[in-house]
Order: structure tokens, then C-alpha cells, then sequence
């Protein structure tokens, strides 16, 4: 129905997917109303449920863009698991906010949504169904911080420190120049772990996409399946000055061997 009502605007672009916390299955819930008031809920296991879901994070990386002027939200429930999840994100990434709570079916919803947009800098009110969060000044003198790349310097050289890295020529190698390979050490060893310092002016969420590429299927802690590539974002608390950061990596518990066992961290950054 979507793909028909749209198909007169070409600047439209349809993704067939749930929105939800991060990118997984969800399976749909029992629900009284008629398919107007559909739920999901998550669906762990092999078969990856009925439907694919994505986060709001990564919607916005497939259209290309690192905000949205409006975001229009009606999604039963939903909105517990996607503004919980984001831990305060999605306000500086959005100018305008249209949201209908459900409160019966996800209490602790407005809460939720209401902690993501500071009063500092949004005005809320009430139309209709909606709560409209509207950002009181559009630009101005608030930029959204710079990317820091945690493998890519801004300028000159920048200095990480390896621990507990396999000595083969496979436990570690950079690669396109914001990329990097660290394999781990034999269960139940300690981490690999590569660390350095960046210098932080109010970023608010670590982004990357992990992949293990590994013919024997052992997978690791960071929980990604062998020749699975998958986004991951990571809320924090704002980050001000010079931090220490590491990237570890893993066996997860049962695997015998880490032959061959290729954890990416693609192009691992701060926003």
C-alpha cells in the first residue's frame, strides 16, 4: 500500500521495514484492534522473524544523511524500544518531532521521548493526537559536533596501543584507511584490544558497522554471525576533551579455535 500511494513522487524512497531499537527480526504481536493498530515484538532466534526492523540510526545512513528536518512517528508502542534505545540521540538529529504516544500499550513511552528532547532547546505542545517537539532556533550558532574517527586522523599521525593481539600477521592490519581487522585470541583468553586517544567536543553516540568473516562460523562477544554485516550504534553521555577509547574483540564462549576467525570493525567513529 505504501509502494502504491507513493508511486506518483519519485523523491520518495520506501524501505520495507520496521522501525525498533537496532537491526533485527520482529515477529508480529497478538493485537485486538484491526490491522490498522498492528504491534511486533522481538523475534530471537535462527529464522530472524517475519519481519526486518531497522533503527532509526540506520534509516538515516541509508538515505545518506546525518539528520532529518521532520520525523513523523505512529508506530504503536514502538516508540518505547526506539527512544529508550538511543538514550538521548535522536533529538539533535531531528529539527521537528510529530509523535503519537500509546501509553497503554508501552507505558513509560512519553517519558521516554520527552528525556530525548531538552527543553533547552525544543518547545512541546499538543495537536491533535501528536506531541510536537519543534526546535526553537533551526541552525544558528549550534552546529551538530564534527565526526571523530577513531582510526582516521584528522590531520598528521595518530598513535593506538595493542593488547593481547595474536603475533600471526592476521591479528591486526588497517584497512581503507578508517577500517581495521582484530582477530582474538584463543576462548577463554583475554580480549584483543587496540586504543588510542581522541579529542571530543560534545559527541553523543559511537557508530560502526562489525562483520566476522569466518569459514568455520565461530562467532564473537560483540554477537555478529560469521559473514554477517551489520550496523551498530552505541548512545553515550556527551564526551568533552581528550578520552582514551579501545575497540576489544572477543571469542564468544564454546569456540575451540579462532582459526581464521576475521572480526572487522568498519570505519568505528564518534557523532
Amino acid at each position: 500500500m505504501l509502494a502504491l500511494n507513493t508511486s506518483a513522487y519519485p523523491n520518495i524512497r520506501r524501505i520495507n521495514a520496521a522501525v525498533w531499537s537496532a537491526a533485527t527480526g520482529l515477529r508480529f504481536a497478538p493485537h485486538s484492534p484491526g490491522d490498522w493498530g498492528t504491534s511486533l515484538r522481538d523475534s530471537p532466534g535462527p529464522d530472524g522473524g517475519e519481519v526486518m526492523a531497522l533503527s532509526l540510526f540506520d534509516i538515516l545512513a541509508r538515505a545518506g544523511w546525518d539528520r532529518a528536518e521532520f520525523l513523523k512517528c505512529d508506530i504503536e508502542g514502538a516508540e518505547l524500544q526506539v527512544f529508550s534505545a538511543a538514550g538521548g540521540m535522536i533529538g539533535p538529529l531531528v529539527d521537528c518531532c510529530a509523535i503519537e504516544l500509546h501509553e497503554l500499550a508501552a507505558p513509560g513511552c512519553g517519558a521516554a521521548v520527552a528525556a530525548s528532547f531538552d527543553d533547552a532547546d525544543f518547545d512541546h505542545r499538543r495537536s491533535g493526537e501528536y506531541d510536537v517537539y519543534a526546535r526553537r532556533i533551526i541552525g544558528g550558532d549550534h552546529p551538530p559536533p564534527a565526526i571523530v574517527h577513531v582510526l582516521r586522523p584528522t590531520a598528521g599521525l595518530r598513535q593506538i596501543g595493542l593488547g593481547n593481539v595474536p603475533a600471526e600477521a592476521w591479528g591486526y592490519y588497517l584497512f581503507d584507511g578508517v577500517s581495521c581487522q582484530l582477530n582474538a585470541m584463543p576462548h577463554p583468553g583475554p580480549a584483543a584490544e587496540l586504543t588510542t586517544a581522541l579529542d571530543f567536543s560534545g559527541q553523543r553516540a559511537f557508530d560502526c558497522e562489525i562483520m566476522v568473516e569466518n569459514p568455520l562460523g565461530h562467532g564473537v562477544t560483540f554477537d555478529v554471525a560469521a559473514g554477517e554485516r551489520r550496523r551498530w550504534t552505541l548512545p553515550t553521555e556527551e564526551l568533552r576533551g581528550s578520552l582514551h577509547v579501545g575497540l576489544t574483540t572477543q571469542m564468544a564462549a564454546g569456540t575451540p579455535t579462532n582459526h581464521q576467525n576475521r572480526a572487522y570493525w568498519l570505519d568505528p567513529r564518534f557523532r
